[in-house]
């Protein structure tokens, strides 16, 4: 999934994966942009009078601080032509105690701040409902133009697919409304004080600057850390979904369900221990901040760098702002919340986009071959230093037949998302021929390459939706000979309605969920064929002819594959051996020497591929690239 794409970036290829996440949601957002800018709009009234609220309470006390009376502030007379002068001249003009007339002012202020406020908010409101609506509608518009078995595939399954549409698009919606009113307004408000302070004194204007980057940079670091978990969180969301949705049939599983909702637990928890932390940490270098500015202020004063008045116009601003930067800190942490929630939502509704694109310009079948050079993929999170493959380099020529040996955990499975597209080389590249698999997306790879995964599982689907066979007759000679080949007919012919029959993955055993998924992968075309330990919890004689189902299938195709097993079969059918061992490889020869390696170590000889040049398509043999001569049909 893009989840484990995502959560595994880390700092300016973070930045910038949600700079595109931004990008690409911008045409839902296009049609209501007159909204925002009337918002900006009003939000800017908001900082201006927020800014202008201490002033004329400064102008009051201006006299006060200078005569030390509290009389001064009723009449004075303006002889310096500064503001307090300026406004008690202007009151003795009006005839108007200058306590009175600031009262007033002050209330108009707050009457204005009030009325702007109000607009502000309800444009942003009108904003993010139009934007969500119109996302909402494109993912719902693409997810029913998607194959219900390509979505399965992706692990996007009825619940998950319900739970993204409207659990990630409301929150996506909670998410855009409190940011803009409160880090877009509180924001330009940082900037707009940093400005007055800087113009009072350079010092005090500094320091206070210089606090809040310092509450900007913790604000990143916390939505990077809540972005990573929330993505994990919205995963466990969307299996808890799914597991409700299957309720509906009872084919739930409670234990699953109890397990993955403790899961999911944790990981709001963990969300909220995140956003607790970055408040109480904004907490503290702000009031740091404000402790250091009076104790310049106060110098400033004694060496009459700064008049009284500044100070105590500094002093409303700190109490004015906390709330504020408090807040800035606060909601900018929950972002990674809504860039999570977003990347899940965009993955449906760009999915029918990728498929017009891969019409025109669909990735070529595999002609040269896969190139792994110096593949290292790390955890996330707290297993940010575990490596689950450790500098791969290697090379699968088109055509051969790979078997990849391992333990569990030796990093098989690993190599295979990498082609797949779930993961990303964390360092190093994936060559599809010339092409860096990491430019292309998911939904492209798939018209390539095909993948049987260790546990099949999909919501209740009926076996045709499943297999994809709409486009096909029923008396199709390929499908007929795929069905017989692996099995799937005799297991169909105990259904009750045959291809009709709508069943779901928990009413089958692993075994027969594996002879459909088989059956499905290879209905469908594809120059790269992956399997992923289909002997793994099925009798042996089974599993042999599923492994030979697949490569028979490469051998009438000329396709590429790659089977991982922890227990071989058919190895003396394979071209090619390669062992893995805690994320390295450890042996790379034929099916031959691999026996021989293991019958005279109980450790596999460590022969780590080199990354070399493929040899060009009309040079190699047969014997190069382990092709084998292509036959007339589906043994």
């Amino acid at each position: 999934m893009m989840m484990d794409q995502s959560t595994s970036r880390t700092g300016l290829s973070r930045f910038r994966h949600w700079w595109t996440l931004c990008v690409r949601s911008a045409p839902y957002a296009r049609p209501h942009m007159s909204v925002l800018i009337y918002g900006i709009c009003f939000a800017l009234c908001v900082v201006a009078v927020r800014i202008a609220l201490p002033w004329p309470l400064k102008w009051v006390l201006k006299p006060w601080l200078a005569s030390g009376t509290t009389t001064a502030a009723i009449h004075v007379p303006a002889n310096e032509g500064t503001g307090g002068d300026v406004w008690a001249s202007w009151c003795d003009q009006l005839g108007v105690s200058p306590v009175l007339a600031a009262a007033m002012l002050f209330l108009a202020m707050i009457i204005t701040l009030g009325f702007v406020d109000h607009r502000e908010r309800l444009s942003i409101a009108r904003f993010a409902i139009g934007f969500v609506h119109h996302l909402r509608s494109g993912a719902v518009h693409a997810a029913m133009r998607l194959d219900r078995g390509g979505l399965v595939n992706e692990g996007v399954e009825s619940g998950d697919l319900i739970a993204r549409l409207i659990g990630d698009t409301a929150r996506i919606k909670t998410g855009m409304k409190g940011f803009l009113v409160h880090v877009a307004t509180n924001g330009i408000m940082f900037i707009g004080v940093s400005c007055v302070l800087l113009m009072m004194d350079l010092q005090l204007g500094a320091l206070f600057a210089a606090s809040g980057v310092a509450i900007l940079i913790i604000t990143y670091c916390g939505a990077s850390l809540i972005y990573n978990r929330a993505a994990r969180y919205r995963v466990k969301e969307g299996q808890l979904a799914n597991t409700i949705h299957l309720a509906d049939s009872g084919e739930a599983d409670t234990a699953y369900f109890r397990e993955t909702s403790e899961s999911s637990a944790v990981h709001e928890a963990a969300i909220t221990k995140a956003q607790g932390t970055t408040t109480w940490i904004a907490h503290a270098v702000f009031g740091i901040a404000v402790v250091s500015c009076l104790w310049v202020g106060v110098r400033g004063v004694s060496a009459g760098r700064i008049e009284p008045e500044h100070v105590v116009l500094f002093i409303f601003y700190a109490v004015m702002m906390r709330g504020p930067m408090v807040q800035l800190a606060r909601q900018g942490a929950r972002t990674g919340k809504i860039f999570a929630c977003l990347d899940r939502v965009l993955e449906i509704a760009e999915g029918d986009e990728d498929d017009q694109e891969t019409e025109v310009q669909p990735l070529s079948p595999l002609s040269q071959g896969l190139v792994l050079h110096g593949v290292t993929v790390r955890g996330v999170g707290r297993y940010a230093k575990w490596r689950r493959l450790r500098n791969v380099s290697l090379i699968i020529p088109a055509g051969q037949r790979v078997a990849l040996l391992g333990d569990h955990g030796s990093g098989k499975t690993t190599l295979l998302q990498l082609i797949t597209g779930p993961l990303a080389p964390t360092e190093g590249a994936l060559l599809w021929d010339d092409v860096d698999l990491s430019t292309v997306s998911t939904a492209r790879r798939q018209r390539q390459v095909s993948i049987v995964g260790q546990t099949p599982s999909w919501s209740p689907l009926r076996i045709s939706e499943l297999l994809r066979t709409n486009e096909l007759s029923p008396d199709d000679e390929r499908l007929a000979a795929i069905l017989k080949v692996t099995r799937a007919a005799s297991l169909l012919k105990r259904l009750p309605k045959g291809l009709d029959t709508k069943i779901a993955s928990t009413h089958l055993s692993p075994g027969q969920r594996k002879i459909l998924a088989t059956a499905r992968e290879l209905v469908q075309p594809a120059s790269v064929r992956l399997g992923d330990d289909i002997p793994g919890g099925m009798p042996r004689r089974e599993a042999r002819r599923l492994v030979k189902a697949m490569l028979n299938v490469a051998d009438e195709e000329a396709a590429t594959l790659v089977m991982a097993f922890t227990r071989p079969i058919c190895l003396s059918r394979f071209d090619r051996v390669v062992g893995l061992r805690k994320g390295r490889i450890v042996f790379d020869g034929s099916p031959a020497e691999w026996r021989q390696a293991v019958r005279g170590s109980k450790t596999p000889v460590n022969q780590v591929v080199q990354p070399a040049q493929l040899p060009n398509k009309s040079t190699r043999s047969s014997t190069d690239t382990g092709q084998r001569p292509r036959t007339a049909g589906v043994r």
